[in-house]
């Protein structure tokens, strides 16, 4: 009966809440969302995940550990809230991924680079699920654009994306998309910034050990 108030105080103590207390509140989070409801979970959910996906870019590596937690936590509670029926609980999976995507319409970099890499976290949890396929399948197509932005922190967190898509997705599904993964990563190849362009390299080769190109 109380969990009304405790949500409203979580909401207003985050202005204030230190870089140095951030791993606690996001563990506070988690157990806020494993008691909340379905209705509560639905009304929440944006305002939560804002959170948890700017928090996947934390410079703590045990802050960044426990966002990842929470991202994972919220998609759990939100495709059990889906109900017994797969298309339900599909449903219920495809909207936890269309509010972390609000992000890459986000006014920062920071932003965009935080839900790519909350983005990339979920199709790793559920690459095994055959209900996710399609979900992943149209966000390879829709990220394909950010490795042109002119922002670094956008593109390496979008190459980490493509990694993980390009070992979770069916290779019939990938390989007509190559035409619009390859020219843009290939115009990073001489990249003066050492860690991009080693990722950028790694994943150009390993496109021909798995579609034999």
């Amino acid at each position: 009966e109380r969990l009304a108030d405790v949500t409203a105080a979580f909401d207003e103590a985050l202005p204030t809440c230190h870089t140095a207390c951030k791993r606690r509140r996001l563990v506070c989070l988690q157990a806020l969302v494993s008691r909340l409801s379905a209705e509560q979970l639905r009304s929440a959910m944006p305002a939560m995940l804002g959170e948890v996906v700017l928090a996947t870019k934390e410079s703590n590596v045990k802050s960044r550990a426990a966002a990842f937690d929470a991202l994972l936590l919220v998609a759990e509670r939100a495709e059990a809230a889906g109900g017994p029926s797969d298309a339900g609980r599909e449903e219920a999976l495809q909207g936890v991924v269309v509010a972390v995507c609000a992000g890459l319409a986000g006014k920062t970099p920071h932003m965009v680079a935080a839900s790519l890499l909350a983005l990339s976290r979920l199709v790793y949890e559920y690459r095994a699920s055959p209900r996710f396929a399609p979900v992943a399948l149209r966000l390879f197509e829709a990220v394909l654009p950010l490795l042109r932005h002119r922002e670094q922190e956008v593109v390496r967190a979008a190459v980490v994306l493509v990694k993980v898509q390009l070992s979770a997705l069916p290779r019939e599904a990938v390989q007509p998309l190559l035409p619009r993964l390859v020219p843009p990563l290939l115009g990073w190849c001489s990249n003066k910034h050492a860690h991009l362009k080693y990722q950028v390299r790694y994943l150009m080769e390993r496109l021909p050990q798995r579609f034999g190109l």
